[in-house]
C-alpha cells in the first residue's frame, strides 16, 4: 500500500473540518483554500472526511469519539469547535411528495445544506459578494425563491474570478435554492457548473442534487446517470445513491 503523503502545513491542516462546515473567518477561509490548492494530503482528507462531516451535522453527539480516532488531541479540538455549531445547524431533511404526483418526483430527497454566514473581501468582487451575502441570508430564512436569483446573479458576476472554489460554491447554493424553490430546470444549470470544480465534496453534492432535479423533471435516465457516479464510490452519498438507484429503476421500469 502506498503511504499517504503528510500535510505540508499541519497547523493549517487542522482547519480541514471547520472549512468543510463553513465555520472559518474570511481570512482563515482564504488561507486554507490556498493551502488546499497546494496540499495533496488535505485534498484527499477533505474527501475522506465527508461521512464524518455529514454525521456531525445530523448527530453530533454520536460522532466525537470516532471523528479522528488516530489523533485524540486534534479530535478534541475539532469537537469543541464543531459540535455546538453543528448541533444548532443540523440538517432537517425532507422529501418532496406532491399529492397525486408521478412516482419519480416522489422519490426526490432534498436537504437544505447548512451554511454559516461570513464576511468576505476580494478586490473587484464587492458587489458580487454583497449579493451573495444577501442571497444567503434569504437562504438561511428558507426564502429559497428569493435567494435563488440573487445567488445566480452573484455567480454571474463572480465567474471571471480565478477563485474557483468560492465561485463554484456560489453556483451550488444558487442551484440548490432553485431546487428548493421547485425550479429544477434552473437548478440544473447551476449545479452542473458547481460540479466542474476540483473539490470532491462539492462535486459529489452537485451530482446528488442534479439527480434529485432529474427526478422532479421525470427524467429517470438523467437521475440514474448522476446516481451511478456516486454509488459505491462517494463517501458522503454512495450508500444513499445506491439505494435510490434501486428505487428509480423500479419506478421507471414498465
Amino acid at each position: 500500500m502506498t503511504e499517504k503523503a503528510p500535510c505540508i502545513d499541519p497547523e493549517r491542516g487542522t482547519l480541514l473540518a471547520a472549512y468543510e462546515l463553513d465555520l472559518l473567518s474570511p481570512e482563515e477561509q482564504a488561507s486554507f483554500e490556498q493551502h488546499l490548492s497546494d496540499c495533496t494530503a488535505c485534498r484527499e482528507s477533505l474527501y475522506e472526511m465527508a461521512p464524518a462531516i455529514q454525521a456531525i451535522r445530523t448527530s453530533p453527539g454520536q460522532v466525537a469519539e470516532r471523528l479522528i480516532p488516530e489523533a485524540p488531541a486534534r479530535r478534541m479540538a475539532l469537537w469543541r469547535v464543531l459540535v455546538p455549531v453543528a448541533a444548532a445547524a443540523a440538517v432537517v431533511a425532507f422529501v418532496l411528495r406532491p399529492s397525486g404526483g408521478p412516482a419519480l418526483p416522489e422519490l426526490a430527497r432534498i436537504e437544505p445544506v447548512p451554511y454559516v454566514a461570513m464576511e468576505t473581501r476580494a478586490s473587484g468582487l464587492e458587489e458580487a459578494e454583497q449579493l451573495f451575502r444577501v442571497g444567503m441570508e434569504r437562504y438561511g430564512e428558507e426564502q429559497y425563491g428569493r435567494a435563488a436569483p440573487l445567488l445566480a446573479e452573484a455567480y454571474r458576476m463572480m465567474r471571471p474570478s480565478p477563485a474557483a472554489i468560492p465561485v463554484a460554491r456560489t453556483a451550488f447554493y444558487a442551484g440548490l435554492s432553485f431546487l428548493l424553490a421547485r425550479q429544477p430546470d434552473s437548478a440544473q444549470v447551476y449545479l452542473a457548473e458547481a460540479s466542474r470544480v476540483s473539490l470532491p465534496v462539492l462535486v459529489d453534492r452537485s451530482h446528488w442534487y442534479q439527480a434529485q432535479a432529474c427526478l422532479l423533471q421525470n427524467r429517470p435516465d438523467c437521475a440514474i446517470e448522476h446516481l451511478e457516479i456516486l454509488a459505491g464510490q462517494s463517501p458522503g452519498y454512495g450508500e444513499e445513491a445506491a439505494e435510490q438507484l434501486i428505487e428509480v429503476r423500479q419506478a421507471a421500469s414498465p
